[in-house]
């Protein structure tokens, strides 16, 4: 990404980046990290937990991650291994989102509407997708989620 600010000064809108500069630079830095990420976890498990035989890739999936500085589709290997009748789905990524992503919109939900918090959320933040007031409100309610009730009244009261 290349950014081009002015060097000389004409006004006080000209100094530092703009909200959608910082985004967009914010988004491409967490998408190279993250599909780097996953690679290195991609290779980790390329080995059977079960047997130790080296599993041979089956097919990737392409998989939307919901981070708080961008939304970032991923490749997601599906490994098979040849001994074991075992297919592996899973990767590092338990859910669909961060656990820091989940704990913002957790906070701002217990004090604003779900429309709001999406509204905000997408005004400040470089993220892209996931902060619509339905899936707010999804991630809040999720039964089973990251946030035990006691979790979300400690963020809550921050």
């Amino acid at each position: 990404m290349t950014l081009d600010r002015p060097a000389r000064v004409e006004g006080l809108e000209d100094v530092g980046l703009r909200l959608a500069e910082g985004k967009t630079l914010l988004a491409e830095t967490q998408k190279r990290i993250v599909t780097r990420q996953l690679v290195s976890d991609r290779q980790a498990r390329s080995t059977c937990p079960g047997c130790g035989e080296v599993r041979r890739l089956k097919d990737y999936r392409p998989r939307r991650f919901h981070t708080v500085f961008g939304s970032v589709v991923v490749r997601r290997a599906r490994l098979k291994c040849t001994r074991c009748p075992r297919t592996d789905d899973g990767d590092a990524l338990g859910g669909d989102s961060t656990p820091e992503l989940d704990a913002l919109r957790a906070k701002l939900a217990a004090h604003l509407p779900y429309r709001v918090v999406g509204h905000v959320l997408r005004e400040m933040l470089p993220v892209c997708g996931g902060v619509t007031h339905a899936s707010v409100r999804r991630g809040h309610l999720k039964p089973g989620g990251h946030w035990t009730s006691e979790e979300l009244w400690e963020w809550a009261t921050l």
